[in-house]
């Protein structure tokens, strides 16, 4: 269970900020590796060490893979480590692809005062993302 000495450790990519800056905030978790300290429990997002003997270090160790495909094979090689994924069929997915225990946290949109509007068309519709995903 994550706590309020967990640290996110994220990239300056659109979906980390999201899962990580965001959901860190409203957790009242920092999102800085500074503050990563021997035993703290720490949420790679989108992410993963460049030196993983680091993550013996840690009390728990989660990488929230997001669409990051190409960390299933760094997560792979390290099976204490814990895996969040983005939905019910990401999460399939990935028990079918490796032993690490696999949590899924559903994608948010951060309308976290639930906010509904009323309107009786769709007048504009909008895409979050880089070009090449669109």
């Amino acid at each position: 269970m994550m706590s309020n000495d967990t640290v996110f450790i994220t990239n300056p990519w659109a979906s980390a900020i999201i899962r990580g800056y965001q959901i860190a905030e409203r957790l009242g978790c920092n999102c800085d590796p500074e503050h990563v300290a021997h035993g703290s429990d720490v949420v790679f997002v989108k992410s993963f060490p460049d030196n993983p003997d680091v993550l013996s270090s840690f009390n728990s160790c989660y990488v929230d893979i997001i669409d990051g495909f190409g960390l299933i094979d760094l997560v792979y090689k390290h099976p204490n480590v814990n895996v969040i994924a983005i939905s019910d069929v990401a999460g399939k997915f990935l028990q079918r692809r490796m032993d690490n225990k696999v949590f899924v946290i559903p994608e948010h949109h951060c309308n976290f005062e639930q906010v509904a509007r009323c309107r009786d068309e769709v007048t504009t519709v909008g895409f979050i993302g880089y070009i090449e995903s669109f």
